[in-house]
């Protein structure tokens, strides 16, 4: 985007030219200041710091430009920093920056180096000074610091003017811009990073352009692929056509599109597989996106490479985190590692139980203070890790800690074979959830379950399977509570019916029936009453009559009797008229309680009869039903086997209306519940076998304790951007550049690497160096890791860096040979270490070191195949006569070998004179070359060093084979065996030495060294105990037709 295009502002146009002084030898020696003498446009403000100075914002060419004024010098404005353009003062130049337009920069460097300073003008260099009025300047008087004061003056001004209308904070700006900077020191680490991105991506966009990598195709048909989300296609083209078959590797981004119709869309594929025939050829594209067959032409179009900006964003983006220092950067050991060398040390936790753990397990010293080391470090830890000494142990050991702790761990790699070698060994870790971050063609197919799509696919096969097994489950439940819930409501119905009469009886039928008794047995108390009225009065009748009739009626005393009779004759008529009365009072009564009973007899006979009957019946054609469901409850309530719970509530104890009616408003509450459960189930069923659901894959990412990627892929999609790592753990880091290894590093505040810089190193290409250096950017961490320059690095505490010292791999003839070479002598065997294993191939030679020289043989020399690179033929018969005759003669098998050469030509001519020997796969995987060996390992190996010439000594005859780290890897792959091959005396004799352009050795490119370690190596399979053997071609040739001829 121009600068000016982003303003609101009118341009700030200076009829003259900016003046920048620069004065700090750091910047200088960067030479970023070049580019800016050609800008005649910026965008930039001023504001006042936080000690009430002036300082002016410029924005050019992608960089920020901070500059103070001069106190001295006039008042120039002087370069302060120059970085490159970041988020936080991209908004700041969106928000305040003001176009500004000159008719040229000049740059006056006053710096020690006298190559850099003078006069930067926008055609020359102006190197001699003068005097003038008290004013240095350089020998053109158009450029005076005095003529810049006053363009200057002009410009000061007008971004005074422009502040005030905007409105500008200067403590906010302050704040905002200076928040956080990185120590010089990194940040010239992080612009190193920057360039190398860049220019590598410029590289990439070249190649991309390139007619080799255009094609023109002339049909297409459907291509059926497993992906929902996306299309597939198969596109022909004629076979004539030239074209890069390399270009159009699996996972290549592509782009499909006609020239001939401008209105036409283009879309972007990847590539499935090319497939080359005899009258066409075939590629087979994966869409980014639903693509329709008549989206595209039908009478043909074009493909070509797509120059995808994945790799380069990823690279950029880290920079960026880092030099902002921001929340989403939580890396914050960086300033302490590149610049104050204050690290924070390490915590003391109680590993005791672990030490002793690891020491019954048999780990040595070294490993041992590696795992506690860097378990307890709080934010770097380096660990040299050479050939065969267990770092992978180490590494697994690790993790398993910090997993136990709860923490979050990447491991990471810039190839995909040492990201998947930690994952293989943690596979019977069960407690580990962990991800592998790739593509399924990449990795191991030991870690393919592991892929985060595998894993998605994996979540939602379980989650298929689960929900169909929960719905078989549910469904039948759902079916019987159904059944009873009909059951229920019936039931309820007949229940409430029986209330509404119980209710009714209560109400309208008992109170007069219950006043109809009071009136019976008020009438019968009454009757009681009037009874015994005249029970007495009819005992006093009686008793009175006898007494009458009980007088004498003889003599004096019948005269006496006559005379009584005659005084209690009016007493008796008395108590007579009195029973009478009683006695009629309680016939009255009677009559009276007799009516009372009759009605309410009759009452009591319509209720019971009419209603109570009824009610009775009904409870009695209920009451079984009731009971009989309580049984049939108790058995359908769910079990312990589902997830879910349902039916819990009690059946009621007894049959009432309120119990039931309340069971069987529950019972309808909870199918209610598991119906919709089931139809969510059914929806989530149907959702997981058709839709892409993303919030599966953010589960399975909040759940993962161990992340599997390789430098570049742990950031390059963005569904992976909210992961939060606790600790970053990079293996294989003395393979990686600044650029990439800087991806992983940024994002987590824990740090430890895993590598060894004697092993091979990073690969440049030529072109990126040559363009490096074109642009003045250092290539130092082009050809050397970030991790050697780390661990090479005195002013880093000694306590955050060890190497890992046993071997447990080679025999130990051969380790000690390297142990010299490349560690010092610190590289060591256990004693007696592999005193059991003999020569695999003992026909040939009984000693475990064998070197076969070819230089007693004319045809010895290697042929130089142009672009396919360089072989030698001799050499590739010998090494498939030795691996024929291992499995033929022996018991190995093709796992069991390894054969390497450094040049992809070599592998190739091997790999052909083994066709029939081996299977494509078996060739694959044991030819190859040595970079594609790295990490592993073979019972033997065998090397071809193929190259052999008739140069003289000293001239260039080897190569990038020059470079002995990646010679340390070939030898150090073996168990048991290894065998080299090569004419000896040509490579022991090499003494060429590359120089830079200062005259400096380059490192990695000295023959001579080359050379000399050769002859140590001759020397220690003549010395070492138990030795080696080395044997010349006819030696061998005649060991072997005895071995074929069974001799």
């Amino acid at each position: 985007m121009a600068e000016g295009s982003i303003s609101f502002f009118e341009p700030i146009r200076v009829d003259g030219f900016l003046y920048l002084l620069l004065i700090s030898d750091d910047i200088a020696q960067e030479r970023s200041f070049l580019r800016l003498r050609h800008q005649k446009k910026y965008l930039g403000y001023i504001y006042e710091d936080r000690d009430g100075k002036d300082k002016v914002i410029l924005s050019a060419d992608g960089k920020i430009i901070k500059c103070k004024f001069s106190d001295r010098m006039n008042r120039v404005l002087i370069i302060v920093s120059i970085y490159p353009l970041n988020f936080m003062s991209h908004n700041m130049l969106l928000r305040k920056g003001v176009p500004i337009e000159v008719r040229e920069t000049v740059i006056m460097v006053r710096v020690k180096n006298d190559r850099l300073r003078g006069l930067y003008t926008r055609t020359q260099h102006l190197e001699k000074p003068y005097s003038q009025g008290g004013s240095t300047g350089y020998n053109d008087t158009s450029y005076t610091p005095a003529r810049g004061e006053s363009y200057t003056e002009v410009l000061e001004e007008q971004l005074r003017a422009r502040a005030k209308i905007s409105g500008m904070s200067a403590a906010e700006d302050e704040d905002a811009e200076e928040s956080y900077t990185p120590h010089q020191s990194l940040e010239k680490m992080l612009s190193l990073a920057e360039r190398y991105s860049y220019y590598e991506h410029e590289i990439a966009e070249r190649a991309w352009q390139k007619p080799e990598n255009m094609l023109d195709y002339t049909r297409i048909e459907p291509l059926a692929y497993d992906r929902r989300d996306r299309t597939a296609y198969s596109f022909f083209f004629p076979a004539r056509q030239d074209f890069e078959e390399r270009s159009f590797a699996s996972r290549q981004q592509v782009e499909v599109y006609d020239d001939n119709v401008a209105e036409q869309p283009s879309h972007t594929a990847e590539v499935i597989t090319l497939v080359k025939g005899g009258e066409e050829n075939r590629i087979d594209l994966l869409f980014k996106e639903q693509v329709g067959i008549d989206d595209f032409s039908p009478t043909g179009g074009n493909i070509r490479l797509c120059s995808s900006t994945v790799v380069r964003d990823v690279q950029q983006d880290a920079v960026r985190k880092l030099r902002s220092g921001g929340a989403d950067c939580p890396a914050r050991y960086m300033d302490a590692v590149f610049g104050t060398h204050q690290l924070l040390g390490f915590d003391a936790p109680d590993l005791r139980a672990l030490e002793a753990e690891l020491q019954s397990r048999g780990l040595r010293p070294a490993q041992i203070q590696a795992v506690m080391d860097g378990i307890r470090s709080r934010d770097i830890y380096l660990v040299m890790g050479p050939p065969g000494t267990g770092k992978t142990t180490v590494i697994t050991e690790w993790v398993k800690h910090f997993v136990r702790a709860k923490k979050c761990v990447l491991i990471s790699s810039q190839n995909n074979k040492a990201v998947d070698n930690v994952l293989v060994k943690l596979k019977k870790e069960q407690d580990i959830n962990m991800i592998r971050i790739g593509s399924e063609e990449k990795v191991e197919q030991a870690v393919h379950p592991y892929l985060f799509e595998h894993k998605v696919e994996e979540t939602r096969r379980r989650i298929e399977e689960q929900s169909a097994e929960n719905i078989a489950r549910l469904r039948p439940i759902e079916e019987q509570w159904r059944e009873l819930q009909g059951r229920l409501d019936a039931l309820s119905v007949d229940v409430k019916s029986m209330d509404v009469l119980l209710q009714k009886v209560w109400r309208e039928l008992l109170p007069p029936l219950r006043a109809s008794g009071e009136q019976m047995a008020n009438a019968y108390a009454a009757h009681r009453a009037a009874a015994a009225d005249a029970a007495e009065k009819r005992a006093d009748v009686r008793r009175r009559y006898e007494r009458i009739t009980g007088y004498a009626t003889e003599g004096l005393a019948g005269l006496w009797g006559r005379l009584r009779r005659m005084i209690d004759q009016y007493p008796m008529r008395r108590a007579v008229r009195a029973y009478d009365l009683a006695r009629a009072e309680e016939l009255a009564s009677c009559s009276a309680y007799n009516a009372a009973r009759r009605s309410y007899e009759q009452q009591y006979r319509q209720v019971y009869e009419n209603e109570f009957i009824d009610l009775v019946l009904r409870k009695r054609y209920c009451q079984p039903i009731f009971d009989g469901l309580r049984a049939e409850v108790e058995e359908a309530r769910p079990g312990s086997d589902i997830p879910w719970t349902f039916f819990v509530m009690d059946y009621p104890q007894e049959m009432t209306r309120e119990g039931v009616e309340s069971y069987a408003a529950f019972v309808t509450g909870e199918l209610h519940r598991l119906s919709t459960l089931l139809a969510h189930l059914e929806e989530w069923r149907r959702k997981n076998a058709t839709d892409q659901d993303y919030s599966l894959g953010n589960m399975i990412l909040s759940s993962v304790d161990l992340v599997g990627a390789t430098c570049i892929g742990v950031n390059s999609q963005r569904r992976f951007a909210d992961l939060r790592f606790d600790v970053t753990i990079i293996d294989e880091a003395g393979q990686i550049q600044i650029h990439n290894a800087l991806v992983p590093m940024s994002v987590s505040n824990k740090l430890i690497m895993v590598g060894d810089h004697q092993q091979i190193p990073p690969i440049a290409s030529e072109e990126l160096v040559e363009l490096c250096r074109a642009n003045d950017v250092d290539t130092e961490l082009l050809g050397k890791s970030l991790f050697e320059k780390m661990y090479e690095d005195e002013e880093l505490p000694a306590a955050n860096k060890m190497m890992l010292d046993t071997q447990f791999r080679m025999p130990p003839e051969i380790a000690a040979i390297i142990s010299r070479a490349f560690y010092g002598g610190n590289y060591i065997s256990l004693p007696d270490f592999k005193s059991d294993v003999t020569s695999l191939f003992p026909a040939l030679s009984a000693a475990r070191l064998v070197v076969i020289s070819t230089s007693d043989v004319r045809e010895r020399f290697e042929q130089n195949m142009g672009n396919a690179g360089t072989r030698n033929d001799l050499e590739a018969q010998i090494t498939a006569r030795i691996l024929r005759g291992l499995l033929r003669y022996t018991d190995c098998t093709a796992e069991h070998i390894g054969v390497i050469s450094a040049y992809k030509a070599q592998v190739v001519a091997i790999r052909a004179l083994l066709d029939g020997v081996l299977t494509p796969k078996e060739r694959e995987d044991s030819v190859a070359t040595l970079d594609s060996f790295q990490g592993q390992e073979r019972d033997i190996i065998l090397y071809s060093f193929t190259r052999s010439a008739r140069k003289p000594p000293g001239a260039p005859r080897i190569g990038f084979m020059s470079e002995l780290r990646r010679l340390n890897v070939a030898v150090t792959r073996c168990k048991k065996m290894l065998i080299l091959i090569g004419d000896m005396d040509f490579l022991q004799t090499c003494e060429y030495v590359h120089r830079d352009e200062e005259g400096q050795e380059v490192p990695g490119r000295s023959e001579a060294k080359f050379a000399a370690f050769i002859r140590a190596l001759m020397d220690g399979v003549r010395t070492e105990s138990p030795p080696g053997e080395c044997m010349t071609y006819a030696e061998f040739r005649r060991r072997m037709e005895a071995v074929e001829h069974g001799r």
